[in-house]
C-alpha cells in the first residue's frame, strides 16, 4: 500500500505497534555506540532497504561524502597508517606556460593549483583563441567594442595541502571583463586535453559592479563554482582542462548601446559553446596536470561490518542531519548505516534538506526515513 494512513494488522492493531516512533530515538542515533554499518563496495543503493533501481549512479542523486575530518570517517576508514601514495609526476610550479604541447596555457607538473597568470590577457582575437580545438573567439577587435575580455582562469584544490588529483574537488575562478550584467560566464571541462570532449558544469552572470570584473568559482552559496575533476587511472597522470566562455549580450543590431538582450539558449545551458554569429564573445581553455585516482586501499583499510564502540561528535554535514541510509567514504565507496527499525509519522508542513544522504525538498518523501524494509510505505 501507498498510502500515508496508518496499516491494519491482522491482530487488531497496527503495523508498527510496539516500534518506537522515529523521533523518539536519540539524536544523530546514527553516530551512537552499537550503530552498525556494512559495506556496498561500489553501490550506492543500501540491502537493507529498497531504493529505486534507476538510483544507482544517477549524477542528481547526492549521497552524503563524509569529511576527512569526521569522527565517523575514521571509523569506517580504519587505516591509521595508509601506505605510501602513488606519486610519479614531477613537481610543478602551478603557474601556466605556453608550450609545444597545447595551443592554451599548460600547467605541468603535480601542484595544488594551476594559474593563467597574464597569458590570457591578449583578449578577443580569433587568430589566437587561446583553446586547445576549433573553438575561436569573436572576431570583433576593434576599439570601444572591444570590451568583453577573459583575464585570468585559475583551477585549485579545495582541500589546500593536496595536490590537483582524479576525482577530487576543486573549484575554479574566473576574471573578466564584461560589457553589461547580460553576459553570462559559462563553464566546461574535459577529461582529456589531448581528446577533448567538453561536459557542462554552469552558467553565472556578472555581478551589479562589473568594473571589478567577476570572479566566480559552482552551485555553493559562498560564490563559488566546485566540481570534482575527472577520474585519472594512469599512473603518470593525465592532462585535463577547463573552458570558460565569456558569453556577450550585446544586442548586435546596435553594439554601442547600453542596452542589452539575455541569451537564454537552452535555459542556463548554451545550444552551442561556440557561436560564431556572436562576435564579442570569448573563449579561453586552461590545461593541467592531474596525479592519478587514489585507489580506495591506499587510503582506507575496509571492513564488511562496521560496530561503533564508542559515541562519536558530528562534523561538517552530519550536524544537519537526523539520519542517514548511504554515505561514501572516500570516492566510490559506500557504506549503508543498518537502521534500528522505527514508525515515522510524515508531516507535510515542514521542509527537509536532507533524506537519509539525498538531498531532496519534499517532506512526504521521508516516511522511509528511519524504517527498515518491512516498514516502508
Amino acid at each position: 500500500m501507498k498510502d500515508w494512513g496508518p496499516k491494519i494488522n491482522l491482530f487488531k492493531g497496527h503495523l508498527g505497534d510496539q516500534y518506537p516512533q522515529c523521533v523518539d530515538l536519540p539524536e544523530k542515533h546514527f553516530l551512537k555506540k552499537n550503530a552498525k554499518y556494512r559495506l556496498l563496495g561500489g553501490s550506492t543503493l543500501p540491502l537493507s532497504q529498497d531504493d529505486p533501481n534507476r538510483s544507482e549512479g544517477d549524477p542528481e542523486v547526492k549521497r552524503m561524502k563524509l569529511d576527512s575530518d569526521s569522527k565517523l570517517y575514521s571509523k569506517l576508514c580504519n587505516q591509521p597508517n595508509p601506505p605510501p601514495l602513488r606519486d610519479d609526476l614531477d613537481d610543478g610550479t602551478g603557474e601556466a606556460e605556453e608550450t609545444e604541447s597545447f595551443t592554451a596555457p599548460y600547467c605541468k607538473g603535480k601542484s595544488n593549483e594551476c594559474k593563467s597568470k597574464a597569458l590570457l590577457q591578449g583578449g578577443r582575437d580569433p587568430n589566437d583563441s587561446k583553446t586547445i580545438d576549433d573553438c575561436k573567439d569573436g572576431s570583433n577587435t576593434q576599439g570601444s567594442l572591444y570590451k568583453e575580455k577573459m583575464k585570468k582562469i585559475s583551477v585549485k584544490s579545495v582541500n589546500p595541502l593536496a595536490d590537483l588529483r582524479g576525482g577530487e574537488l576543486v573549484k575554479i575562478e574566473a576574471d573578466i571583463e564584461a560589457f553589461s550584467t547580460c553576459d553570462r560566464v559559462t563553464y566546461y571541462f574535459t577529461e582529456d586535453a589531448n581528446e577533448p570532449k567538453w561536459h557542462f558544469l554552469t552558467t553565472v552572470a556578472p555581478p551589479k559592479d562589473i568594473t571589478t570584473g567577476l570572479t566566480t568559482t559552482n552551485s555553493r552559496n559562498d560564490g563559488e563554482i566546485r566540481f570534482n575533476l575527472p577520474p585519472c587511472t594512469k599512473t603518470d597522470g593525465c592532462q585535463q582542462a577547463v573552458r570558460v566562455v565569456l558569453r556577450s549580450g550585446r544586442n548586435l543590431d546596435s553594439p554601442d548601446s547600453p542596452n542589452c538582450v539575455s541569451r537564454k539558449e537552452g535555459v542556463h545551458k548554451p545550444d552551442t559553446m561556440c557561436n560564431e554569429k556572436y562576435v564579442f564573445d570569448d573563449a579561453d581553455d586552461l590545461v593541467f596536470d592531474v596525479q592519478p585516482n587514489l585507489r580506495p586501499q591506499d587510503v582506507c583499510d575496509f571492513q564488511t561490518i562496521v560496530t561503533l564502540d564508542e559515541n562519536l561528535s558530528c562534523t561538517d554535514k552530519e550536524c544537519e542531519v537526523d539520519t542517514i541510509r548511504v554515505v561514501e567514504v572516500t570516492t566510490g565507496v559506500y557504506y549503508e548505516y543498518l537502521h534500528v527499525p522505527c514508525i515515522f509519522l510524515p508531516v507535510y508542513d515542514n521542509p527537509v534538506k536532507v533524506f537519509s544522504g539525498y538531498n531532496i525538498g519534499n517532506k512526504g518523501l521521508a516516511a522511509t526515513m528511519c524504517a527498515d524494509r518491512r516498514w516502508t510505505s
